[in-house]
């Protein structure tokens, strides 16, 4: 579950890049809901369409994709939101594992990562995490929530509960009031 690690990183590279948006000028409609969002916002940017990626010389790393981003500045914190977001994890130039959410935040001031709405984490070895939401603490490296939270393996074991912490690499996983089933009956 590196995801988690290299998402926390690429959000904050986030702040640093300007999106390319990819909107048709001649559409009155897009031109009055831009107008709307900027007027109802208070964040210093918005970009649409906001997509990153990170190469390690020739080799894709990540891709982050989302539709709406959001950058606010207070007292020289940024933060960055990031609406229907999807980032996925390459390894040899296939796709190894992802994270999506309707919305994701990261605080310039204490590094966090906080994805909420949907959020569908996907590991490399085919295990999915479902919770609504997911906070990623950079200082004790660990992935937590206290909301409900289901986990389905490769296999089709699931495993649910009330409550997660793991470590970014998703080896010690502990999960509150859990309960599992094995699609085998083991």
């Amino acid at each position: 579950m590196k995801i988690f690690f290299y998402c926390a990183g690429i959000i904050s590279i986030g702040i640093l890049l300007i999106a390319c948006p990819a909107h048709n000028k001649n559409d009155n409609t897009h031109i009055k809901e831009v107008t709307e969002l900027i007027a109802q916002s208070d964040a210093d940017s918005i970009f649409f369409d906001f997509q990153d990626s990170c190469y390690n010389g020739t080799e894709l790393i990540w891709k982050l994709k989302a539709s709406k981003a959001f950058l606010y500045t207070t007292n020289n914190i940024q933060t960055l939101k990031l609406l229907e977001c999807r980032f996925v994890l390459y390894k040899n130039g296939q796709e190894s594992a992802s994270l999506t959410s309707d919305t994701a935040v990261y605080d310039d001031k204490d590094k966090n990562v906080y994805a909420s709405g949907n959020v569908v984490a996907v590991s490399e070895d085919g295990s999915t995490i479902y919770s609504d939401s997911l906070t990623l603490l950079r200082n004790q490296e660990k992935i937590v929530t206290d909301d409900y939270v289901e986990i389905i393996q490769e296999d089709g074991s699931k495993i649910t509960g009330t409550g997660m912490e793991t470590d970014y690499q998703a080896e010690e996983i502990t999960i509150y009031n859990s309960r599992g089933s094995n699609p085998r009956g083991i």
